[in-house]
């Protein structure tokens, strides 16, 4: 085993409820979310609320986690808008997606904005930090499928070829080495999403797949800077010499992967 991190340190919904009920105001900001279906923008306000008490001079079990936190994020809803217009010219997957959440996070940040209170202090930068901190951070608890923050644990980088793997047991969550070996200084690193693909991992943690032949996960990886369109639809043609035999199968190449293969650039 190389990390053990006990449940008391664990972020759920169920550990923000329980300290809602005994803390106002946090409460009171909860309280004034739109409707969501999802977990995600609860937690946000978690953790933000003890980013304010970390400010303010308080301090909690999860201080030192706020404190070590990333202060900046390279995932593109930080980007400036140049960067965003370059995504919708090339016709990626994410850049309809990334308008959609900025404005959906702006209807959330306005609404509790009208809270008095810890919340006035937060900026927009700040929400869309901890939105950031969230979305690439979260485990998907395999109880009940909801998203859970497990801090030391979300500090471990991502490798195609995992060399440890996490689990929930009865006392917390373990990362596990896998029986290979780890040269002495070398990292540890988990797998995250294999089965996302380049636009979607970019669209979540802020990083494309490593390039290098033995990490590539079954996606498209562009080496070319501008490939082809073809007009009337999102295809992009790419030379055979351009793969650079990355791939030994392209049977992945499905509806929602319209990639052509070609020799020529036409």
């Amino acid at each position: 085993m190389a990390i053990f991190v006990p449940y008391a340190i664990i972020i759920s919904s169920d550990v923000v409820s329980e300290e809602a009920q005994h803390d106002k105001e946090l409460q009171n900001v909860l309280n004034a979310l739109p409707d969501t279906p999802t977990v995600e923008p609860i937690l946000s306000v978690f953790l933000l609320y003890h980013l304010y008490l970390l400010r303010s001079g308080g301090t909690s079990k999860w201080s030192v986690y706020i404190e070590n936190l990333p202060k900046t994020s390279l995932r593109p809803i930080h980007w400036n808008q140049e960067e965003i217009v370059v995504l919708q010219l090339a016709g990626t997957s994410i850049s309809r997606a990334i308008l959609a959440k900025l404005s959906f996070l702006k209807t959330y940040y306005d609404a509790l904005r009208q809270v008095d209170g810890w919340f006035q202090t937060i900026t927009w930068d700040d929400y869309l930090l901890a939105e950031s901190w969230v979305s690439s951070r979260t485990l998907s608890c395999p109880r009940n499928d909801k998203p859970i923050l497990v801090p030391i644990l979300d500090l471990v980088n991502h490798s195609s070829v995992r060399n440890a793997a996490w689990e929930m047991t009865l006392e917390g969550v373990e990362l596990i080495r896998e029986p290979v070996d780890i040269p002495a200084g070398g990292e540890v690193a988990i797998a995250y999403d294999l089965d996302r693909g380049t636009g979607e991992r970019l669209y979540r943690y802020g990083f494309i797949e490593d390039e290098s032949y033995d990490c590539i996960s079954k996606e498209v990886v562009l080496f070319d800077v501008s490939p082809s369109r073809v007009f009337g639809g999102n295809v992009v043609r790419l030379r055979l010499e351009v793969v650079k035999g990355g791939f030994s199968d392209l049977s992945f190449l499905n509806y929602e992967n319209w990639y052509t293969l070609s020799s020529d650039r036409n």
